[in-house]
């Protein structure tokens, strides 16, 4: 007679065993379903076009991205369209469509997308080269500013013997930033500044101003009525804030039509006083600007009237020989204690 404990050994190790088999067929079979359900869909790939935008005169730098031409000067482009597979893909329009817009806005120069088809074998490439003369449809020259190339491009799967396909079609843009750049050379300064002004309860200060070859930004410091008094103080300087003062503004040149500027952000100090620093980012300005004036029309939930007049002339000329004597004397005086 087999002794008791040794039989529900027995039974505990067979119950174990067939827990274990019943673990793996579990396994197995959602592995199987799993295969049987995503095989189909991974199994059907569709090729990717890579599009390649190429300026005839590339950036200076990585951190600009942005290619400078001359005024007047004729801006080439290489459009490059690579079929990086699988299989081969079918482009609708050769050359495609391409437009040149300023600053985000509506297109104002255009090509329309030819009708004809061009099939590319997998690592194939076509390359169309746009030449843009700095004129919008009408023929005019444009302004000196940051402009931006969109190429609209469509293409479908496999082979389509030539005929328009939509049903699959992938539409896809790419674009590339030019500056066109002022005859009279771009305006190279920085200015400490203190121009208050205050509007609906929110008291702004312009602090400064730094122009560039490839950009200009004024900078300001804003106080807004609310604040979020449970920021959690962290290091020394600007942090992002979580009480936006968001601007909506517009800048012109020498009593000239407004512009947007390019770009715009916050930061502020997170002790009690929570002054918002904000940048407002625009084009290079003209060497031979002399007037610049900033609206500000909102800061985050508060609209009102914020004017900025910056006299781009007064801060700027050349000392004189009466200047820099006085200047001298004033730092003997100083110097020594006169």
């Amino acid at each position: 007679m087999i002794p008791f404990f040794s039989c529900m050994n027995c039974t505990r190790g067979w119950f174990v065993k067939n827990q274990v088999r019943r673990a793996i067929l579990f396994v197995f079979f959602i592995f199987l379903a799993g295969t049987l359900i995503i095989t189909p869909g991974s199994a059907h790939t569709d090729p990717s076009v890579n599009l390649v935008l190429t300026p005839s005169h590339p950036p200076e730098n990585l951190s600009s991205a942005v290619a400078v031409y001359s005024y007047g000067e004729p801006v080439v482009l290489n459009i490059t369209m690579l079929n990086e597979g699988p299989g081969p893909v079918t482009i609708l329009g050769v050359p495609p469509k391409m437009g040149v817009n300023h600053i985000e806005g509506a297109d104002f120069r255009t090509w329309q997308r030819n009708a004809s088809t061009r099939v590319l074998q997998e690592g194939e490439s076509i390359t169309t080269i746009l030449s843009w003369y700095q004129c919008d449809d009408g023929g005019k020259q444009v302004d000196t500013g940051i402009y931006t190339i969109g190429v609209y491009y469509l293409y479908a799967p496999g082979d389509t013997s030539g005929t328009w396909d939509l049903s699959e079609a992938h539409l896809r843009t790419g674009t590339a930033t030019i500056l066109v750049a002022s005859p009279e050379g771009s305006l190279q300064k920085h200015m400490v500044l203190d121009v208050g002004a205050e509007d609906n309860g929110v008291t702004s200060t312009l602090v400064a101003l730094d122009c560039n070859a490839m950009k200009g930004t004024v900078s300001f410091d804003v106080e807004i009525p609310e604040k979020d008094y449970e920021v959690t103080p962290g290091p020394a300087g600007l942090l992002p804030c979580n009480v936006s003062a968001y601007p909506a503004a517009t800048y012109r040149i020498d009593q000239g039509n407004p512009r947007e500027f390019t770009d715009m952000d916050f930061i502020c100090d997170t002790g009690s006083a929570q002054i918002h620093r904000v940048h407002l980012y625009f084009e290079p300005l003209p060497a031979d600007a002399k007037q610049m004036d900033i609206h500000v029309s909102k800061f985050g939930n508060h609209e009102g009237s914020w004017d900025f007049p910056i006299d781009l002339i007064a801060q700027s000329q050349p000392p004189t020989r009466e200047s820099l004597a006085d200047e001298f004397v004033s730092f003997l005086k100083k110097l020594f204690g006169v």
